[in-house]
């Protein structure tokens, strides 16, 4: 996987009814999964109390019709909120993902992630981290990449995500929980920034490359290329 470079402005905080603007860009392997991890934002603590969305932080604040998307065209959150909504399922059958309610290879991820393994085989594993410790990790099948898969650290699964990426922006990413419910849609404006929303589309926070910013425009989990 490519390391992540440097950031113009890295740490800045982001003001809310700051208009953001950003190159519409491809590369090779769309940067190595950088959507993988777009919408990867889990609070694992309220996890276990609600099963509810990960990365459960809230705009509070934010005055959303004053935000606004840009990535060759122009979004306000009330158009991405639709775009992202429309012909997005609220559940679908368990079956989907049955087979990997258990990560096949714990062992072999686990072993990637601390170093002892160089090379996931078929596969792209990204973990997280919350104050160094990890939180979760993601995988995603060299044969299958609409579909990942997020792991607690004893590789029971958290989360299935399905992408409708086809090769340009905007695209969606759903993301369901073990029940097949729907949890949270993250819209993907370009390589760099998306937005996520809860189910109850209720805006949640935005990646900006590898960093997801809180309410606040605090930085809150990083994850490592």
């Amino acid at each position: 996987m490519p390391k992540g470079g440097s950031r113009i402005n890295a740490g800045r905080k982001i003001k809310l009814d700051e208009k953001l603007e950003f190159t519409k860009r491809l590369t090779k392997t769309e940067n190595d999964f950088i959507l993988f991890a777009r919408d990867k934002k889990i609070d694992l603590a309220k996890l276990k109390k609600t099963l509810l969305v990960f990365a459960t932080l809230f705009f509070i604040c934010m005055p959303v019709n004053a935000y606004t998307l840009k990535g060759g065209v122009e979004y306000t959150v009330d158009k991405a909120r639709i775009i992202a909504f429309d012909n997005a399922p609220q559940s679908i059958n368990k079956n989907e993902f049955g087979a990997y309610l258990n990560d096949k290879f714990y062992f072999s991820s686990i072993g990637y992630i601390n170093g002892n393994i160089s090379v996931a085989v078929a596969r792209k594993v990204v973990p997280f981290y919350d104050k160094g410790k990890l939180s979760f990790y993601g995988v995603q099948y060299d044969n299958d990449p609409s579909k990942k898969y997020y792991y607690s650290p004893k590789g029971k699964l958290l989360k299935y995500e399905i992408n409708t990426f086809k090769g340009e922006y905007p695209y969606k990413t759903m993301a369901y929980d073990t029940q097949g419910k729907l949890l949270n849609i993250n819209l993907v404006v370009s390589d760099h920034e998306s937005f996520l929303f809860d189910k109850n589309k209720k805006l949640i926070g935005h990646w900006l490359n590898n960093q997801f910013y809180n309410s606040k425009g605090e930085k809150d989990i990083t994850r490592r290329l």
